[in-house]
């Protein structure tokens, strides 16, 4: 099967009319044959309606069917999409636009014009390759008119590529580390520790660029537990947002989430607070959504943060003013099992049953989550033989799904097992003295305590229980 008929299914409408009207275009393909065979090829819907004879007869309809033909026909459509998807990207790359009319300039004599022109180019909103050959024809432009070498430009061609070089290798040694983090490995990057001395030295004094300066603060905050690297961090996002792009400033904030993260996980509770501003901060500026959209697991996030520091009004808000972010296909069953969740913090179990009623499995994670809503809810009522029962459906339903993983299979079981000796003991409760009730209790915490391997810890460990 030709490959080329698979690139031209992969075009959306907008693009297959585009194809057609370049293959059409006499500067491009003077060929007729194969302008038909593109426009035979832009009507196909699926790959299963392709046959070589049937292209051959559309083109030659009465000509016997010959192969080599065809191969070539096809040859030349490959061809000639080739020419379209690199004109598609000259015509979308402004940057090559503005460098082929400064060259036009150049070549033509138009010096004043270019003088205007290149004095319009802003180095902060150019790219190192773009900003080095605009220098690069200042610099011959000096030449024309001096017959003398200038030399300024190319210093600051310079400068350019040795600021885009520190960057570009603090954002690597970034992402070497915070991946390195993930997986237990180090990765060595080369020149890093000069560069760390060389922004070291120049950041008090601000000759480092934005870029690099924020980059340093986040390595030493992956590098290292750094709450001066964190503020100073928190400081230069805020100072300076107006200077950052977009995707710019959502790295930037999902390091500092991380690392946020990183101290709750930790036992550095804390940061909870900070973790609920930041959330405030991104749902604000808009950062957080994509396309108009939050994700479920970020509403999840945002909703398990809210109620965890008892910010129960603003939650209450979020879930209902933001469902409508949420996309259609998952956004009832976010909204009733946060609903449940936001309920469960309040206390309010019999409605945390209600909306429980109407989440539906579609996949592993509900299924997981309002089990140990269910739980964590048949505790709270005191329906301590219920929450056994259940728990014994729930873990052959650990057991048995291939949707678990090992490592969550093995949370889930002990999430399980604790909480059916939590619920055995407190059913035991009132035949056992204060003392040998309490000793009970503080041993199995305890035991949790040690281990951490289960979720819902902080749940199974809440003083509430003692």
């Amino acid at each position: 099967m030709a490959k080329i008929v698979e690139y031209i299914l992969s075009l959306n409408a907008q693009e297959r009319k585009e194809f057609q009207s370049l293959s059409a275009a006499s500067s491009f393909n003077t060929h007729q044959a194969t302008y038909r065979a593109v426009v035979y090829l832009c009507g196909l819907k699926i790959l299963e309606d392709f046959s070589r004879r049937a292209l051959f007869h559309e083109i030659y309809p009465s000509e016997k069917f010959d192969d080599s033909t065809t191969s070539n026909l096809l040859s030349y459509v490959m061809k000639l999409f080739k020419r379209f998807i690199q004109v598609k990207s000259i015509v979308n790359d402004k940057e090559h636009e503005q460098l082929a009319f400064l060259n036009f300039l150049l070549e033509k004599g138009h010096n004043r014009r270019l003088k205007r022109e290149i004095a319009k180019i802003d180095p902060a909103h150019s790219s190192l390759n773009h900003w080095a050959s605009t220098n690069r024809i200042a610099d011959t432009l000096v030449l024309k008119e001096n017959a003398k070498p200038g030399g300024q430009f190319l210093t600051q061609t310079d400068h350019a590529i040795t600021e885009d070089f520190i960057i570009e290798k603090m954002k690597l040694a970034c992402e070497l580390q915070s991946r390195g983090q993930l997986l237990g490995a180090d990765s060595e990057v080369i020149l890093l520790n000069p560069i760390l001395e060389y922004i070291s030295k120049s950041i008090d004094n601000l000759s480092a660029s934005l870029l690099a300066r924020i980059y340093y603060h986040i390595f030493h905050l992956i590098h290292q537990t750094d709450d001066v690297a964190y503020n100073e961090l928190k400081r230069l996002l805020s100072n300076h947002h107006r200077e950052l792009k977009i995707s710019r400033q959502i790295e930037f904030y999902d390091y500092l989430q991380n690392y946020i993260i990183r101290q709750i996980n930790t036992g550095n509770t804390s940061y909870l607070n900070e973790l609920f501003l930041l959330y405030q901060l991104l749902l604000e500026k808009g950062l957080i959504l994509h396309k108009g959209h939050l994700t479920q697991w970020e509403y999840k996030n945002i909703v398990t943060v809210g109620c965890r520091i008892q910010a129960f009004d603003w939650t209450g808000d979020f879930i209902k003013n933001y469902k409508a972010h949420l996309i259609p296909s998952v956004r009832e069953n976010a909204y009733l099992f946060n609903l449940a969740s936001y309920y469960n913090s309040m206390g309010q179990h019999e409605q945390v049953l209600e909306y429980l009623k109407g989440v539906k499995f579609s996949d592993v994670f509900y299924h997981l989550n309002v089990n140990v809503l269910l739980v964590k809810t048949y505790f709270a009522l005191g329906e301590y033989e219920l929450m056994r029962s259940f728990l014994d459906t729930f873990r052959i339903f650990v057991l048995r799904s291939d949707k678990v993983s090992g490592y969550q299979e093995k949370l889930y079981k002990n999430f399980i097992r604790y909480s059916n000796k939590m619920g055995r003991l407190f059913e035991i409760r009132d035949v056992l003295n204060v003392d040998e009730f309490r000793q009970k209790l503080d041993r199995l915490k305890s035991e949790i305590g040690q281990k951490r391997n289960t979720i819902a810890f902080d749940w199974l460990v809440s003083r509430e229980w003692s």
